[in-house]
C-alpha cells in the first residue's frame, strides 16, 4: 500500500494480551500464553521498522498511545523500549502525548516509574468500577483497593495525566451504587475520566448469561438516570464533558482520541490494529499469530481496506464524509460547518440534505457558533441520530 501522511499524525501500538478474558469482552484481545508475548514484542519493533520505512520522511507524530488487551502484562522495560523504538523510528513531536493502558492489577510503583522515565505522561488505568462485587460479576482481575493504590502509585511516579475508564450499566449496579462509585473517584482526582455504557456483545460469556437469564441487566430507565447522573456529578466537580462519554480537568482532554474524533489521520501497528489515512482505512491481521506471520515472512500484516483500493475515490469521498459528520457530533464542540466545507469542498447541507433541518425540530440537534451539536436528548439517541448521516449526497 502507498501511505500518504497528512500534516499531524497519531501513532496506536496493540498489545493484544491480557491475564484473563472478562466476562463482557469482545475486544481484540487474548490471555496470554507462555512465550507468546515475546515473539509478538519482536514482531512489534520489525514493524515499527517497516512502517518507519514504509512512510519515508513523514511527519512525526504527535501522539503516541500504547493500547491492549493489558500493555502492563507485559514489563515495563519492554513498554519503555517499545516506546524508545517509536521515538526513534517516527520521532515524536516535542511535548507529544504519550499514553499507556494500565490495570490496576498489573502494575506498581516501580513499573509506573520505569514508565514515566520512559516518556510516558499519561496514564490510562481501567478501573471499571470501585465496587468489588461488581468487579468480580465482570471478571475483573483487580479490586476497588487496587485502584485506589494504582492512582497513589501513579502520581508518586510522577504522572500528571491520569484518566480512569468506568462502567455504568452493570448487572446488579443501582443508580445509588453508581452515584456512589462516582463520588469516591472524584476523590481520587483524576484529571481524566471516561464513562460507557456495558454493552452485552454477542458470544461472550456474559451475553450467554444474559439470554440464560442468570444475570440480569438494570432497566433502561435506570441506565439513563446514571447516564445523567455521571452527566451532573462530573459536570458540578469541575469536568467538562467534551465528548460523549469523557469528561476531563481544562486542558487534559485526550490530544489522541481526539485524533480519532475528528477522523484525523493516525497509524496503527499491532495485531487488530487500524491505521486511516488517504481516505482509507487498513486493518491488521487480527489474530497475533498471524500477525507474527506475516512480519516474520516480510509481508505487509494488513489483512483489510475500506473501501479497496479499486474502490472509486466517490466511495472513500462518501465514507470519509460520513464518518467526519458522526465523529464530529460525539464533541461537545459539535460539527464545524465551515470545517466540514474547508475540508470537503462542500456544504454539510448540501451533502446531508434534510438531515439537520430534521434532527433540530425533533430536539436532537442544535446550530449555534458554527456548529452542530446533539442536544442533551440527543445524546440519549445518539446512535439513532448518527444513523441519519449514512447516505451522503456526493455527485
Amino acid at each position: 500500500m502507498n501511505l500518504q501522511v497528512p500534516p499531524a499524525m497519531g501513532l496506536y501500538i496493540h498489545i493484544p494480551f491480557c491475564l484473563r478474558k472478562c466476562v463482557y469482552c469482545d475486544f481484540n484481545s487474548f490471555p496470554v500464553v507462555p512465550g507468546a508475548a515475546e515473539r509478538y514484542v519482536r514482531a512489534l519493533f520489525a514493524d515499527i521498522s517497516r512502517a518507519r520505512d514504509m512512510i519515508g520522511g513523514g511527519p512525526r507524530p504527535s501522539t503516541l498511545y500504547i493500547g491492549g488487551g493489558t500493555p502492563t502484562i507485559l514489563p515495563a522495560g519492554e513498554l519503555a523500549e517499545i516506546v524508545s523504538a517509536c521515538a526513534g523510528a517516527f520521532g515524536l513531536e516535542s511535548g507529544a502525548e504519550v499514553t499507556v493502558e494500565c490495570n490496576p492489577g498489573t502494575a506498581d510503583y516501580r513499573s509506573l516509574r520505569r514508565l514515566r522515565e520512559a516518556g510516558v505522561n499519561r496514564l490510562s488505568i481501567g478501573a471499571q468500577a470501585l465496587d468489588d462485587t461488581l468487579l468480580q460479576g465482570l471478571g475483573r482481575i483487580h479490586t476497588s483497593d487496587d485502584v485506589r493504590a494504582c492512582v497513589r502509585d501513579a502520581r508518586l511516579a510522577g504522572f500528571a495525566n491520569i484518566n480512569l475508564d468506568l462502567m455504568f450499566g452493570i448487572p446488579h449496579q443501582t443508580v445509588r451504587r453508581w452515584a456512589g462509585t462516582l463520588e469516591r473517584v472524584v476523590g481520587l482526582a483524576p484529571q481524566h475520566i471516561s464513562i460507557y455504557p456495558l454493552e452485552v456483545e454477542e458470544g461472550t460469556p456474559l451475553e450467554e448469561s444474559v439470554s440464560r437469564g442468570d444475570v440480569v441487566l438494570p432497566t433502561e430507565d435506570d441506565v439513563l438516570a446514571m447516564w445523567d447522573a455521571a452527566m451532573e456529578t462530573l459536570e458540578t466537580a469541575g469536568y467538562s464533558r467534551y465528548e460523549i462519554s469523557n469528561y476531563s480537568r481544562p486542558g487534559y482532554e485526550s490530544a489522541h482520541n481526539l485524533i480519532y474524533w475528528r477522523n484525523g489521520e493516525y497509524l496503527g501497528l499491532g495485531a487488530g490494529a487500524c491505521s486511516h489515512y488517504g481516505r482509507r482505512r487498513y486493518y491488521n491481521a487480527r489474530l497475533p499469530l498471524d500477525f507474527c506471520l506475516a512480519v516474520e515472512e516480510g509481508r505487509s500484516p494488513v489483512s483489510e481496506t475500506i473501501p479497496p483500493a479499486e474502490a472509486p475515490e466517490g466511495v472513500a469521498m462518501a465514507m470519509e464524509m460520513t464518518e467526519t459528520a458522526i465523529m464530529g457530533l460525539r464533541l461537545a464542540d459539535g460539527l464545524s460547518l465551515q470545517g466540514f466545507q474547508e475540508r470537503f469542498g462542500r456544504c454539510l447541507r448540501g451533502v446531508f440534505p434534510g438531515v439537520i433541518e430534521d434532527l433540530a425540530a425533533s430536539g436532537l440537534v442544535s446550530e449555534s457558533g458554527g456548529s452542530v451539536r446533539l442536544t442533551r436528548r440527543g445524546l440519549f439517541v445518539a446512535n439513532a441520530v448518527f444513523r441519519e448521516f449514512v447516505s451522503p449526497v456526493v455527485s
